[in-house]
């Protein structure tokens, strides 16, 4: 019999213990196997939360595990291209392949862009769902743009509720200092998709406050110190 046991980093601090010391009086019955799926590093607080800061943590672990094993970090462009052909978006999005490779490219850069978990994937998948059922055409035209809506919906819900109270003038700067805090030295100046959704949402800024774009732009790229390639390309 194997048993597993699942994210017991996340259960209360005082049950954590309570199953692990319940399932150590079963450990040496033969043909039973207890699988432990936990994040080690948060189940040391747990367990000094209980037993105090000056507990050796690992010394009381090997008492439960035999052994340990460290799973990779998950390529997260691999998860949501699986999730993208599960639900059947590359199906309904366009037949074209190089248009679905399009799309795929903008999810991506989007996803690498807010870090989003593996769990946050699903959530944005299935808003996604709901989104290309009702919005369809909409969703053709403007998807870097409703990929972005989708994950502030997930990630930043208090900038996005703001922008759902039809507050566009003042929550659209917001939203680009918010974008561009999200830069890495990994993704600077090599995102063509993420650029390119700035220069979008520059532009609703632009035609909202009814002035030309030039302003907007110069002042974007001056207070975020753009460099040369950059400053053309916008």
């Amino acid at each position: 019999m194997v048993i597993f046991i699942d994210e017991l980093d996340r259960c209360r601090p005082n049950f954590a213990i309570e199953v692990l010391e319940k399932a150590k009086h079963l450990f040496n019955v033969d043909n039973i196997i207890f699988v432990l799926a936990t994040d080690k590093s948060q189940l040391a607080h747990s367990i000094r939360a209980v037993y105090g800061q000056g507990l050796d943590v690992n010394g009381y672990l090997r008492r439960f595990i035999d052994f340990d094993y460290l799973l990779p970090s998950p390529v997260r462009s691999v998860y949501i291209k699986y999730l993208v052909t599960k639900m059947g978006f590359d199906k309904n999005l366009n037949n074209d392949e190089t248009h679905i490779y399009d799309h795929q490219k903008k999810l991506d850069s989007i996803i690498r862009l807010y870090n989003l978990t593996l769990r946050e994937q699903e959530s944005f998948c299935n808003i996604l769902n709901v989104v290309m059922k009702i919005r369809y055409h909409t969703m053709q035209e403007n998807s870097v743009l409703v990929f972005l809506l989708i994950i502030l919906k997930i990630k930043e819900p208090e900038l996005y509720k703001r922008l759902n109270r039809f507050d566009t003038a003042n929550i659209i700067p917001l939203i680009l200092k918010n974008f561009n805090a999200k830069y890495t030295a990994e993704l600077d100046n090599v995102n063509y998709h993420i650029e390119y959704l700035e220069c979008i949402l520059l532009s609703i800024c632009s035609s909202i406050k009814l002035n030309s774009d030039a302003p907007i732009f110069k002042a974007y790229i001056e207070e975020y110190d753009f460099n040369e390639r950059k400053k053309i390309g916008y």
